[in-house]
């Protein structure tokens, strides 16, 4: 997932994120919106690759009509698209237990990729054998079934190797907020940058434009396990209104990578400094092709050289996004 698809796959929906809606969800059935009028803004939110809005609005629609199938699909999708997982799940699952795929055909197909991602393999197996059995041999759909079928088998297989003394948890309040971070790396003095999309609304709940764009962030740990506000990381000004994220550190070149999105997006590189990104210069054509969408770079050295991988959706690929890489 890129800043466009959606790249990253960290879960933080907690009970602060429930109680904060709960309270916006009041506020608006005061203002009598509509079930349709939320939906509608929604989806002018998903066509600009705007999930995490997107979800807000859908969000809204379905605390009004949680019923319609239509509301309901897109409400999974944006789930999806901001890595909601378990919500995704259900949500397809209510609109499948409908229709069974006639209306929603993709929707076996993604509700398999949750199951998967959620560790549902049991569930993840029926679902991929359903998104493949009404397709051509030859599609896209058909093959990639039949590819994470065997991959989440094996994931199946290795669930019980997983060592139990590992603990992951979700960062403090520092980092985290209510509505989007993620893409998290340390930097070489330890400090920590990530993403983040910070949205407010206005008095009628509809979110504010000029706030819904993501930017770089960073912060450090202090103490034992203490982290510092974090704070916002500048860039020159003619990427004020672009979206950037999805950053990777050469380390002893003191080289940032980052992408660059408005309807497409393009990798960037450049030194950085005390919360500062200087030098930012677009890579070259054989990174960033004219006519493809390329995001989601990451550094890596070996003794044979230097690489960048990257995400990128241009021909020769197997199909929508794949993994490239280059080496410099």
């Amino acid at each position: 997932m890129n800043l466009i698809t959606s790249i990253n796959n960290c879960k933080k929906i907690s009970y602060a994120y429930y109680l904060t809606f709960s309270f916006i969800l009041i506020a608006i059935s005061v203002s009598g919106q509509k079930p349709e009028r939320w939906i509608k803004l929604g989806d002018e939110a998903y066509a600009q690759n705007d999930f995490y809005g997107a979800f807000f609005y859908y969000q809204n629609a379905i605390a009004q009509d949680s019923i319609t199938a239509e509301f309901q699909y897109k409400y999974a999708e944006a789930a999806r698209g901001i890595n909601n997982y378990e919500l995704a799940a259900r949500y397809y699952q209510k609109v499948y237990k409908k229709e069974r795929g006639r209306f929603y055909p993709d929707g076996p197909f993604h509700l398999a990729n949750m199951y998967k991602y959620t560790g549902d393999y049991k569930n993840a197996l029926k679902y991929w054998r359903k998104a493949k059995s009404k397709r051509k041999k030859d599609s896209y759909i058909y093959k990639k079934a039949i590819q994470e079928y065997k991959s989440t088998q094996w994931a199946n297989l290795e669930k019980n190797r997983i060592d139990e003394h590992i603990e992951i948890k979700s960062l403090p309040s520092a980092i985290n907020s209510v509505n989007s971070e993620f893409a998290g790396i340390l930097n070489v003095d330890s400090s920590f940058i990530f993403s983040a999309l910070p949205q407010k609304t206005s008095p009628t709940g509809k979110l504010v434009e000029e706030k819904r764009t993501i930017k770089l962030y960073q912060s450090s740990l202090y103490g034992e396990d203490e982290w510092k506000e974090r704070e916002p990381i500048s860039i020159e000004e003619t990427f004020k209104d672009k979206q950037i994220g999805n950053t990777s550190i050469d380390r002893e070149n003191g080289l940032i990578y980052f992408s660059v999105c408005d309807s497409i997006c393009k990798i960037y590189q450049g030194n950085i400094h005390d919360s500062q990104i200087v030098n930012a210069k677009k890579l070259n054509q054989n990174i960033n092709n004219k006519f493809s969408s390329n995001t989601q770079a990451h550094y890596s050295k070996d003794d044979k050289g230097e690489y960048l991988y990257f995400v990128s959706d241009r021909i020769g690929g197997e199909g929508g996004l794949d993994i490239w890489r280059s080496q410099k």
